[in-house]
């Protein structure tokens, strides 16, 4: 098994930088790295297409269909794909709060006999994807209000102060 990641931070949110992750069709309008279509839910389906520069210079659409193994909002989601045991494909996104901004992780582990095998392509095909993602949510997210979301208080917490005075009091 292996791994391929990007990190990085972003200035804003988890819920922030969750809600643009989870627009899947808004990605056209941040990157250019990736299209993503499918149901953002538990179970749900995913087909993540990334366009690949192949050693001859030649550049082709390629699609990773799958499900949704893990969701836990504002947090994480996993995707697997591929041939579980020969070629298992297991994608994620990961948010991680830290002060005001967020720590944001692309990955993709890779397992299966056939893994040792793919790293070298997967490495050339797949790592400049993940640094693409992660750089250009962050670029979008630094141009957007939505940087400034922030958690609304709970108001169930306050309380009205008695009135004092007045013609009951």
């Amino acid at each position: 098994m292996f791994e391929l990641s990007s990190v990085a931070t972003v200035a804003a949110a988890p819920q922030a930088v969750w809600r643009v992750l989870m627009d899947f069709a808004g990605y056209r309008a941040w990157t250019e790295a990736v299209v993503v279509d499918g149901e953002p839910t538990l179970g749900g389906s995913l087909n993540y297409r990334i366009t690949g520069r192949f050693k001859s210079g030649t550049r082709r659409a390629i699609r990773f269909e799958g499900t949704i193994k893990l969701w836990t909002a504002n947090r994480e989601m996993v995707w697997t794909s591929g041939i579980p045991g020969i070629l298992g494909l297991r994608f994620g996104f990961e948010l991680h709060p830290s002060g005001a901004a967020t720590e944001f992780r692309h990955y993709l582990q890779v397992s299966g006999v056939a893994a040792p095998l793919a790293r070298r392509r997967l490495d050339r095909l797949y790592g400049p994807i993940l640094a693409a993602v992660t750089k250009d949510l962050a670029g979008h997210l630094s141009k957007t209000r939505l940087a400034t979301l922030r958690v609304a208080p709970d108001i169930r917490r306050r309380r009205p102060k008695p009135k004092r005075g007045g013609p009951h009091g």
